[in-house]
């Protein structure tokens, strides 16, 4: 059998390795060299990630320790994919840094820096290359509430991007707010900024005047296929979502900001944040008993006499049991624990500082496995860092 054909065999056959083991790849490439050399081969990663239509993987995630750093990326245990650069202050930063990271998707991460409050502004950052794109807040900031949230997506995305190496290529920012109107009477808005154009789109903004409520600036959003969703903060126990509908080109919709308020009905106290479930819109709920719940949305069966709502899963995770506790130490419910939805995954990062164990965990909502990924913390919580990297030749 000739080299050439044993290659293509070997290849073959590595190319079906589990894409959720990443350090599968590294210890085939450690059995010979001309395994590494297959391996390695930038055609070999671009197959293999087409071949298995997987998510990108989860590199590790990212923090801020305080309003004196910039955020810093942590690799996850096992890791072997980590981004080479690290977080530098952005160009033009003053000393003394305030900067924290805001959102996180398709290889890139969204800085809020606000080292000159008088001209606070966005940083577009993207770790793997070191790359920084700074830019303006959007002309209706400087009227809108101080609450505001933003996102940031690949600009391809609507058109069937694959995001195997996006993070080179063009981008969107999505800038939700919130304004004062008649009365006591507010509406949220939105602009979009176009990395290809480098301009911000006229606000658009609710479609009546009516309260929804501020955006929440500390919890990232979430992407369901065109739609963007902003966790809202109405100052009371409703569970409010901003669904920002994305238009191809780079623009919100005319008046395409819709408030789902047909939420969940949870307690005020527990952490809750939006995740993807089957497609639609979902939720997971981090209580005070340390507890993990899911909430999905159930449709009415006339047929069988079942009503449609939000019905909350059975199969708790409880955490006491899935993770190793500290049973020497005092019980408290720690209210700065964080959880985040690494998007396309089943996976929650579960950032705590109590009995139980004190870093950042992964929970995979399917099989229910818990499994520390780094022994750091921040109040701030974290935001999963996903992507690929396979640089052309």
């Amino acid at each position: 059998m000739s080299s050439e054909l044993l290659d293509e065999l070997v290849e073959e056959i590595l190319l079906r390795l589990p894409p959720d083991e990443p350090a599968c790849l590294i210890r085939a490439a450690l059995v010979c060299k001309a395994w590494r050399r297959i391996l390695s081969a930038y055609g070999f990663r671009r197959r293999y990630y087409r071949f298995h239509r997987a998510p990108p993987p989860l590199l590790g995630y990212i923090r801020h320790l305080n309003v004196d750093s910039m955020p810093e990326f942590v690799a996850a245990s096992g890791a072997v994919f980590a981004p080479a650069a690290a977080a530098t202050v952005p160009t033009g930063s003053a000393a003394g840094v305030h900067a924290y990271g805001i959102d996180c998707r398709h290889g890139r991460v969204l800085i809020h820096d606000e080292s000159s409050p008088a001209e606070p502004r966005l940083v577009v950052w993207d770790p793997i290359t070191g790359g920084q794109e700074p830019l303006s807040m959007p002309p209706a900031f400087r009227t809108s509430c101080p609450f505001s949230a933003a996102a940031v997506l690949c600009a391809r995305h609507l058109r069937g991007c694959d995001h195997l190496d996006c993070h080179v290529g063009p981008f969107l920012v999505v800038f939700v707010g919130e304004r004062d109107g008649a009365g006591d009477a507010a509406y949220n808005w939105a602009a979009v900024y176009s990395s290809e154009t480098r301009a911000w789109s006229a606000a658009e903004t609710s479609d009546n005047n009516d309260y929804y409520g501020s955006p929440c600036v500390s919890r990232p959003s979430l992407l369901i296929g065109d739609a963007l969703h902003f966790t809202l903060f109405t100052g009371g126990a409703a569970l409010r979502v901003l669904r920002c509908d994305i238009a191809s080109g780079g623009s919100v919709h005319g008046r395409r900001l819709s408030v789902i308020d047909d939420t969940p009905l949870v307690f005020k106290g527990n952490n809750v944040v939006p995740i993807e479930i089957g497609g639609g819109l979902g939720f997971v709920e981090y209580s005070f008993r340390n507890r993990i719940y899911t909430w999905s949305r159930r449709q009415a069966d006339a047929s069988n006499g079942v009503g449609g709502g939000w019905v909350r899963d059975d199969d708790v995770v409880d955490l006491e049991t899935s993770i190793l506790t500290r049973r020497h130490a005092p019980y408290h419910h720690n209210p700065d624990d964080k959880i985040r939805f690494a998007e396309g995954t089943n996976t929650v990062l579960i950032s705590m500082n109590n009995r139980m164990g004190f870093g950042v965990f992964a929970l995979d909502l399917k099989s229910r496995h818990v499994r520390e990924i780094a022994d750091k913390w921040d109040t701030a919580g974290v935001l999963p860092y996903m992507s690929f990297y396979t640089p052309a030749e």
